[in-house]
């Protein structure tokens, strides 16, 4: 039965009609109702027993943990992640302040991986990480979640960690709707310690998040459900609009002298002068005691001859941001530049009472969502600490259910479901400077240039001591993209068969993903300054205005593997109540899981 509170009624001739009430039964509860011991008079004659002890779950030995509608809603949840509620559970640790996924935490010390996470009994994980969510759902969609932490019956089954349930609202007999608006400003809160230590402002942050849901019975006056009890419906809509901080980031960026080849005028890590560019092809000493081996154009120690510079690596130096600080240790540029993250997602029920013994049940929900990172994202594909990147990440997503539940007989009980989920993930830049032909690079020789995408420049690298806290903008592995789609099937017979109820299932779910491999399409350059290099000018930066490489490396091909995999599981499990003190919970679980295999054959284990 789906979750609710339910009321037994048992009526036999000559005995009178004894009903108990407000039976509060959760997703895949097994409760004991009590006793029930009739009393001799007529059925017309009710007993209702309203005033009585909790029920508890004594008929299953899993460890299970129910929080329902109310709750949910009057708990204040930062982030408005219902995930956010499991850290109530015993033996649940969230590995995040502001948990979104089932990955955001570990249970009993499982792998935060380990975790499943279905919705109305539909699968709604990304099988790339077997974390992230393919759809998402709010607080104001959730009936209740329930999380199985441990001893869980057979017939749960996926993965082997925490069993994280879902269940979405449905409509009622009457109608009901909501309206909300949740606001959170960083003008609200108190700077940071360490801001207020190092005379740093608050990020900026704004959040709203607002919505409605309506539902209610599918009638026509006079014509169809007239009783109002057949056919049922719920819809909600929610939008957020947000301006998430960021932590401050301090860069080293080149000068606008450097950015011509000039270095008279640079500074090390320790904010100390270092003119001292190494001339290679003079094979003298280039040190403060000793500068024979510098370059000095025209006198002045560190400016490169111009007829010395290399065009398509010295136009690297000019795709930074001009510096904004000065007198600083270790940096000249400084930014705190929130990320624009706009969400949007519906959800639509439909839930059908054909008959008194089966019943149907239908559901659909997709997010949109368009985040633009001015960072990019951090250790992804794109991304980095300089706040000019403008990369655009697309994360659409969906989860679609249908389910018949039927009553065979007295004793005997049909579920069927079928369900897909469908995820897409999509990193790429928007800024000119991050492509070759708007940098000035066309020029810029590759060894691979069929494996560039997007027209877009190498990642660079500028180790080796010199300098702290280097500009990092990683597009090596740019642009990314993934789609993720899973198909559902499964199926549960149970039987009742005297102090024994019996179940059996099967569970199959075929996955498909198109992901682009993690490899450097479009080139990494390293100019590090690196003493066993023997043509290193000393400075990263004039390393690169020189020509000179430390290394590089580059991928072939851009390769994008399309995953597939079909994993099949039954199961057979008994639930014994030996006595009335006793219950046996026993059952078997099988699975056939199949490696996931590359349909375009291009990937190798």
């Amino acid at each position: 039965v789906r979750p609710d509170t339910y009321t037994v009624k048992i009526s036999l001739q000559g005995f009178q009609t004894l009903q108990r009430t407000k039976l509060v039964v959760n997703a895949n509860d097994r409760l004991a109702a009590g006793n029930f011991t009739l009393q001799v008079g007529e059925i017309s004659e009710t007993v209702t027993v309203t005033d009585q002890s909790a029920v508890i779950q004594t008929r299953s030995g899993e460890r299970a943990y129910t929080l329902e509608s109310l709750a949910i809603q009057n708990i204040g949840v930062n982030g408005r992640s219902f995930f956010g509620l499991a850290a109530l559970v015993p033996g649940v640790v969230p590995t995040s302040d502001t948990p979104t996924q089932v990955s955001n935490f570990n249970v009993n010390g499982q792998r935060a991986n380990s975790n499943n996470f279905t919705v109305d009994g539909v699968a709604n994980i990304d099988t790339g990480d077997n974390g992230g969510n393919m759809a998402t759902i709010n607080l104001d969609s959730v009936a209740e979640f329930k999380v199985l932490t441990s001893s869980y019956q057979a017939e749960y089954g996926r993965a082997l960690g925490a069993q994280v349930q879902a269940v979405t609202k449905s409509g009622t007999k009457d109608f009901h709707g909501s309206a909300y608006w949740y606001a959170r400003r960083s003008g609200w809160n108190a700077n940071s310690w360490m801001n207020n230590r190092s005379g740093i402002s608050k990020s900026a942050s704004k959040r709203n998040d607002f919505g409605w849901s309506f539902g209610g019975p599918v009638y026509i006056p006079g014509l169809f459900n007239k009783e109002r009890n057949k056919l049922f419906f719920f819809f909600n809509q929610e939008w957020q609009r947000r301006k998430d901080p960021t932590g401050e980031q301090r860069v080293t960026v080149p000068t606008a002298l450097e950015r011509k080849g000039d270095f008279s005028q640079s500074v090390d890590n320790n904010n100390n002068p270092y003119p001292y560019i190494r001339d290679y092809t003079l094979n003298l000493p280039c040190k403060a005691s000793d500068t024979s081996g510098c370059f000095k154009d025209g006198g002045v120690l560190g400016k490169v001859p111009a007829s010395r510079l290399y065009a398509p690596t010295l136009a690297i130096l000019s795709i930074f941001p001009d510096p904004n600080v000065t007198g600083k240790t270790g940096y000249n540029y400084t930014s705190q530049t929130p990320a624009s993250q706009p969400h949007r997602e519906e959800l639509l029920r439909i839930d059908y009472a054909m008959t008194d013994n089966w019943r149907m049940a239908g559901r659909y929900m997709q997010r949109s969502e368009v985040f633009d990172l001015p960072y990019g994202i951090s250790g992804w594909s794109i991304g980095g600490n300089l706040d000019t990147m403008s990369v655009i990440q697309k994360t659409p997503g969906r989860n679609f259910m249908v389910n018949m539940t039927g009553v065979l007989s007295n004793t005997t009980s049909l579920e069927i479901s079928f369900g897909q989920a469908h995820n897409s993930l999509d990193h790429y830049s928007t800024s000119e400077k991050l492509t070759r032909a708007g940098t000035g690079m066309k020029d810029l020789p590759m060894l691979f240039p069929q494996a560039i995408q997007l027209d877009m420049i190498p990642s660079f690298g500028w180790g080796g001591g010199r300098l702290s806290n280097t500009p990092t903008m990683r597009t090596n592995q740019a642009p990314f993209t993934n789609f993720n789609t899973t198909y559902d099937v499964l199926a549960n017979l149970t039987k009742i068969m005297g102090s024994h109820a019996t179940k059996v299932g099967v569970y199959v779910q075929r996955s498909l993903k198109d992901q682009s491999a993690f490899a450097n399409f479009n080139g990494n350059i390293n100019f590090n300054n690196n003493t066993s290099n023997p043509y290193d000018s000393t400075h990263p930066f004039s390393n690169a205005a020189l020509g000179i490489y430390d290394s590089f490396n580059q991928a072939s091909a851009f390769l994008k593997p399309k995953w597939r995999y079909t994993n099949f599981e039954w199961y057979l499990q008994d639930n014994w109540r030996a006595n009335s003190r006793v219950t046996l919970d026993y059952g078997v679980r099988f699975y056939f899981l199949t490696p996931q295999w590359d349909k375009s054959m291009t990937a190798s284990n």
